[in-house]
Protein backbone atom coordinates (compact mmCIF):
# COMPACT_ATOMS: atom_id res chain seq x y z
CA UNK A 1 0.00 0.00 0.00
CA UNK A 2 2.84 2.41 1.15
CA UNK A 3 4.52 2.16 -2.76
CA UNK A 4 0.93 2.47 -4.47
CA UNK A 5 0.56 5.86 -2.07
CA UNK A 6 3.78 6.74 -2.62
CA UNK A 7 3.47 6.62 -6.32
CA UNK A 8 0.09 7.91 -6.99
CA UNK A 9 -0.23 10.66 -4.41
CA UNK A 10 1.56 13.03 -5.41
CA UNK A 11 0.39 12.84 -9.01
CA UNK A 12 -3.18 13.09 -8.17
CA UNK A 13 -3.34 15.73 -4.90
CA UNK A 14 -2.14 18.87 -6.95
CA UNK A 15 -5.08 19.01 -9.66
CA UNK A 16 -8.31 17.57 -11.00
CA UNK A 17 -7.13 14.70 -12.96
CA UNK A 18 -9.97 12.83 -14.51
CA UNK A 19 -8.22 10.44 -17.44
CA UNK A 20 -5.49 8.45 -16.09
CA UNK A 21 -3.14 5.48 -17.47
CA UNK A 22 -0.99 3.05 -15.85
CA UNK A 23 1.55 1.51 -17.93
CA UNK A 24 2.19 -2.21 -16.05
CA UNK A 25 0.36 -2.23 -12.47
CA UNK A 26 0.40 -5.85 -12.88
CA UNK A 27 -0.87 -6.42 -8.69
CA UNK A 28 -3.66 -3.69 -9.42
CA UNK A 29 -1.71 -2.18 -6.27
CA UNK A 30 -1.55 1.13 -8.49
CA UNK A 31 -5.04 1.21 -9.84
CA UNK A 32 -7.13 0.39 -6.27
CA UNK A 33 -4.86 3.68 -5.04
CA UNK A 34 -6.36 6.21 -8.29
CA UNK A 35 -9.12 4.83 -8.62
CA UNK A 36 -9.64 6.32 -4.44
CA UNK A 37 -9.03 9.49 -5.77
CA UNK A 38 -12.14 11.40 -7.85
CA UNK A 39 -11.17 9.95 -11.29
CA UNK A 40 -13.43 9.34 -14.24
CA UNK A 41 -11.27 6.84 -16.13
CA UNK A 42 -8.46 4.76 -15.53
CA UNK A 43 -6.68 2.04 -18.36
CA UNK A 44 -4.29 0.06 -16.85
CA UNK A 45 -1.86 -1.64 -19.48
CA UNK A 46 -0.34 -4.75 -18.21
CA UNK A 47 1.44 -7.42 -20.41
CA UNK A 48 0.94 -10.37 -18.44
CA UNK A 49 -2.63 -11.06 -17.86
CA UNK A 50 -1.55 -14.17 -15.50
CA UNK A 51 0.05 -11.48 -13.28
CA UNK A 52 -3.27 -9.79 -12.48
CA UNK A 53 -4.74 -12.74 -12.00
CA UNK A 54 -2.60 -14.51 -9.36
CA UNK A 55 -2.92 -10.44 -7.50
CA UNK A 56 -6.28 -11.41 -7.39
CA UNK A 57 -6.33 -14.49 -6.00
CA UNK A 58 -3.45 -14.42 -3.61
CA UNK A 59 -3.34 -10.93 -2.61
CA UNK A 60 -7.24 -9.54 -2.42
CA UNK A 61 -6.47 -6.55 -0.02
CA UNK A 62 -3.75 -5.27 -2.46
CA UNK A 63 -6.06 -5.79 -5.61
CA UNK A 64 -9.41 -4.62 -3.58
CA UNK A 65 -12.42 -3.44 -5.32
CA UNK A 66 -10.41 -2.62 -8.36
CA UNK A 67 -11.23 -4.93 -11.04
CA UNK A 68 -15.06 -4.35 -10.64
CA UNK A 69 -14.80 -0.50 -10.79
CA UNK A 70 -16.68 0.77 -13.60
CA UNK A 71 -13.80 3.47 -14.17
CA UNK A 72 -11.38 0.94 -14.45
CA UNK A 73 -10.61 -0.53 -17.82
CA UNK A 74 -7.46 -3.43 -18.06
CA UNK A 75 -5.74 -3.61 -21.32
CA UNK A 76 -3.55 -6.90 -21.76
CA UNK A 77 -0.70 -5.80 -24.04
CA UNK A 78 2.24 -4.22 -24.86
CA UNK A 79 2.21 -0.64 -23.00
CA UNK A 80 4.33 1.29 -25.46
CA UNK A 81 2.60 -0.16 -28.59
CA UNK A 82 -0.87 0.97 -26.77
CA UNK A 83 0.47 4.45 -26.14
CA UNK A 84 1.59 4.50 -29.55
CA UNK A 85 -2.27 3.73 -30.65
CA UNK A 86 -4.10 6.05 -28.14
CA UNK A 87 -5.21 9.60 -30.14
CA UNK A 88 -2.76 12.20 -28.47
CA UNK A 89 -4.06 14.10 -25.48
CA UNK A 90 -5.70 11.08 -24.21
CA UNK A 91 -5.06 11.29 -20.63
CA UNK A 92 -3.94 13.75 -17.79
CA UNK A 93 -1.48 11.37 -16.12
CA UNK A 94 0.43 8.56 -17.04
CA UNK A 95 2.10 6.41 -14.37
CA UNK A 96 4.69 4.15 -15.61
CA UNK A 97 4.45 0.83 -12.88
CA UNK A 98 6.88 -1.19 -14.69
CA UNK A 99 9.41 -3.20 -13.91
CA UNK A 100 12.51 -2.34 -16.05
CA UNK A 101 13.31 0.13 -18.70
CA UNK A 102 11.77 -0.47 -21.98
CA UNK A 103 13.60 -2.71 -24.01
CA UNK A 104 12.06 -1.92 -27.28
CA UNK A 105 12.81 1.94 -27.08
CA UNK A 106 15.71 3.02 -28.12
CA UNK A 107 16.15 6.02 -26.01
CA UNK A 108 14.79 7.80 -22.82
CA UNK A 109 13.81 9.83 -25.15
CA UNK A 110 11.52 7.68 -26.82
CA UNK A 111 10.04 6.76 -24.24
CA UNK A 112 9.64 10.73 -22.86
CA UNK A 113 7.67 10.96 -26.64
CA UNK A 114 5.49 8.03 -26.63
CA UNK A 115 4.33 9.80 -22.97
CA UNK A 116 4.21 13.13 -23.93
CA UNK A 117 2.00 12.51 -27.20
CA UNK A 118 -0.29 10.78 -24.68
CA UNK A 119 -0.68 13.63 -22.53
CA UNK A 120 -2.76 16.38 -23.09
CA UNK A 121 -1.24 19.46 -24.13
CA UNK A 122 -2.48 22.12 -21.28
CA UNK A 123 -1.13 19.64 -18.68
CA UNK A 124 1.92 18.42 -19.99
CA UNK A 125 4.81 18.70 -17.12
CA UNK A 126 6.93 16.49 -15.72
CA UNK A 127 4.48 16.31 -12.57
CA UNK A 128 2.47 14.04 -14.66
CA UNK A 129 4.42 11.20 -14.95
CA UNK A 130 4.86 9.30 -11.92
CA UNK A 131 8.03 6.77 -11.96
CA UNK A 132 9.02 3.61 -10.41
CA UNK A 133 12.71 3.47 -11.96
CA UNK A 134 14.96 5.46 -10.76
CA UNK A 135 16.90 6.09 -13.72
CA UNK A 136 13.50 7.51 -15.46
CA UNK A 137 12.63 9.37 -12.28
CA UNK A 138 15.94 11.27 -12.64
CA UNK A 139 15.28 12.63 -15.96
CA UNK A 140 12.11 14.66 -16.16
CA UNK A 141 9.71 14.20 -18.97
CA UNK A 142 9.33 18.27 -20.94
Amino acid sequence: ALYSRSLVGPALRRRRVRRVCILGGGDCGVLREVLSHPVEEVLMVEIDRQVVEVASDYFPAVVGGSRGDPRARLVFGDAFEHLREVPPGSFDLVIYDLSDAPLELDSFADLCALVNRALRREVVSPSNVAMNSPVAAAKPVL
